[in-house]
């Protein structure tokens, strides 16, 4: 996604509310539309998935997002903060691909209730969740002074990661393991 810096803003403005400051922010770079989320997996198991990914992506056209609210994730008691997607076809199409993937290779997937979303921070303290749920306002480019924008923020997904997260005393820390650009 080309959007970082204009969500790194949707953060930097919501935690000017009292409410939601003591965040522990990512840096702007480590931003990305989670899909599927695996857990603690084989090394093997990842190798394979790593592998099965072009096949799995070839063909699906790169499309549009818009992201219209910031919301606690994925209820009101989560200590994530995350912009929510309109859940469009293209995007539950490329979700149900990822998870088919993932599932070809007998990972078995929460069945807790999913939708994509992009964390863009976390509480401190477990059970500390705010109850967010607010349209999004963002700024372009995401600069110091720039117009506030309240409303849809659109970007595009062009590619496809499988990710490493990595959880450290300074928050998640993520490296891509493979990388699909989408047509």
């Amino acid at each position: 996604m080309a959007i970082q810096s204009e969500l790194a803003s949707v953060l930097e403005i919501a935690c000017t509310a009292d409410e939601l400051s003591g965040l522990r922010r990512p840096p702007p770079d480590f931003l990305h539309l989670t899909l599927a989320f695996l857990g603690e997996q084989p090394l093997e198991k990842v190798g394979v998935l790593a592998e099965k990914m072009a096949s799995f992506f070839e063909g699906v056209a790169s499309f549009p997002i818009a992201f219209t609210r910031l919301a606690s994730f994925p209820d009101a008691k989560s200590p994530i903060l995350a912009a929510l997607p309109e859940l469009d076809p293209a995007l539950l199409t490329l979700q149900n691909t990822s998870r088919a993937l993932v599932e070809s290779e007998a990972i078995v997937l929460e069945t807790r209730p999913f939708r994509p979303h992009v964390t863009l921070a976390r509480q401190r303290k477990r059970g500390a969740g705010k109850g967010v749920d607010d349209p999004i306002v963002w700024s372009r480019g995401g600069l110091p002074g720039d117009t506030l924008r309240e409303g849809t923020l659109w970007g595009k997904v062009s590619a496809v990661s499988l990710y490493r997260s990595e959880i450290t005393p300074l928050g998640s820390h993520y490296s891509v393991i493979q990388r699909c650009e989408l047509s």
